[in-house]
């Protein structure tokens, strides 16, 4: 099943599939380099620092692409930050595969919303 960032709670560790929608190189006022993420589950999209830029450079990160990450959820600013502990790259089978599986998810859900809907106007009359 496919994890969902409303479903995670600050203080979790967490695995999910992710867009990268920004990615910056930044610096700390110590001159120490990070990287600065938005990361998108397709419903919602999360702040996230990822400390080791080796994670950005060894696994190719780039804005635009889907990658699955490891990650442990801290609180900034009364925010949920999600400091990045790994990422890889996901081939397309697993993509399409976790898209159907979603797909199938909000099929039977909006199904079940439309029934709802149907029996509460049928009710009515």
């Amino acid at each position: 099943m496919i994890k969902k960032f409303s479903t995670m709670k600050v203080g979790d560790d967490v695995s999910f599939y992710a867009l990268i929608e920004g990615l910056l190189l930044r610096f700390t006022p110590n001159k120490s380099s990070y990287y600065s993420a938005n990361l998108s589950d397709g419903e919602q999209i999360v702040d996230a620092r990822i400390w080791d830029t080796t994670i950005v450079e060894n696994n190719n990160l780039e804005k635009g692409k889907v990658y699955y990450f490891d990650a442990h959820i801290n609180e900034y600013g009364g925010k949920p930050q999600f400091v990045i502990k790994n990422a890889r790259q996901v081939s397309e089978d697993e993509i399409d595969k976790k898209v159907k599986e979603a797909a199938e998810i909000l099929t039977k859900r909006n199904s079940l919303e439309v029934h709802l809907l149907m029996k509460k106007h049928c009710e009515k009359k």
